[in-house]
């Protein structure tokens, strides 16, 4: 990430990024995130209440709205002062992102339902979560370098 310019992240730059991926985030729950087998669709806010009971089933993908909101903590401060937990938490997401591609099976009251199909929702939810990972890494690249 030695190409990143540091005047291109400025706190008001990064900011105006936390809101964007936060928009994006919050589109994404209030969206249709996929449809199971059933033929039902499925809202990102459901997965976001119930995709918690997948992670140990090692589906790990919904640990990234936990990582987001850490992240942005971290990116919204005027000088960050831990790069390394930033590095981590973006490479946490990039794993999470990568996990959501193999994402197969919603839980359901009757058991798991194969999703046959994913809309915007779940787009968004990736936008939002490689977005964060990749400004978390070039933030934290540029703010190593200043040391």
């Amino acid at each position: 990430m030695r190409g990143v310019s540091p005047s291109l992240l400025t706190p008001r730059v990064r900011r105006v990024a936390i809101v964007a991926l936060g928009l994006l985030w919050a589109a994404s729950i209030g969206g249709t995130a996929a449809t199971m087998s059933n033929g039902k669709p499925f809202a990102g806010f459901a997965i976001l209440i119930l995709g918690w009971t997948e992670v140990p089933l090692g589906q790990p993908a919904w640990l990234a709205n936990l990582f987001l909101l850490a992240a942005w903590l971290l990116i919204a401060r005027t000088r960050v002062t831990r790069p390394r937990l930033l590095t981590i938490l973006g490479i946490a997401l990039m794993a999470c992102a990568i996990a959501a591609l193999f994402w197969r099976t919603i839980p359901d009251t009757t058991g798991p339902k194969a999703i046959v199909t994913y809309h915007a929702g779940y787009y968004l939810w990736m936008a939002a979560v490689i977005g964060t990972s990749l400004a978390a890494v070039a933030i934290a690249s540029t703010e190593s370098s200043r040391e």
